[in-house]
């Protein structure tokens, strides 16, 4: 990947509806250069697909939990399957630590969030749960590893 593609995933991440013409006249590049190439980041898996940034809060959802749940070893990825298909989940990590499992969910209120916690905590395997609120986001973007070179911590 050079900068090239990083300026086409710059302005994708900024807006996903551009259209290809669009996007190769904010480059500077012809189109037919600007399609190929945003083909050939499809195909190397770099861009998985284009959507758009919902607010939850917009949508009622208020209320944002982070899970570490503590399971038998031999059921992980049975739970951790489980969980992917909860909608209210909108992220599920296989971690290493005092816990196993780490997901994170939106809920419109603390009694969505309780009964899901308390199915969870039925769910065979499962040993344990710390569930924490979020009080607000302070950072909250899937593209900011677009920048990851401009951090101090990224530089060798």
């Amino acid at each position: 990947m050079d900068s090239v593609d990083l300026r086409i995933l710059v302005e994708l991440a900024r807006d996903s509806r551009l259209s290809v013409r669009k996007l190769a006249s904010i480059l500077g590049m012809p189109h037919t250069t600007v399609y190929a190439r945003m083909k050939k980041l499809e195909e190397r898996g770099v861009v998985r697909r284009y959507t758009i940034d919902i607010n939850p809060e917009a949508l009622g959802y208020d209320i944002t939990a982070v899970v570490s749940i503590s399971v038998d070893g031999s059921v992980i990825e049975e739970v951790e399957e489980d969980l992917a298909r909860i909608a209210n989940v909108i992220a599920v990590y296989d971690v290493t630590g005092d816990f196993d499992i780490m997901a994170i969910a939106r809920f419109r209120s603390i009694g969505e969030l309780d009964r899901f916690i308390k199915w969870l905590n039925k769910h065979p395997g499962v040993k344990k749960t710390l569930t924490s609120i979020a009080f607000r986001v302070v950072k909250e973007d899937p593209t900011s590893v677009l920048d990851a070179g401009a951090h101090p911590a990224s530089t060798g």
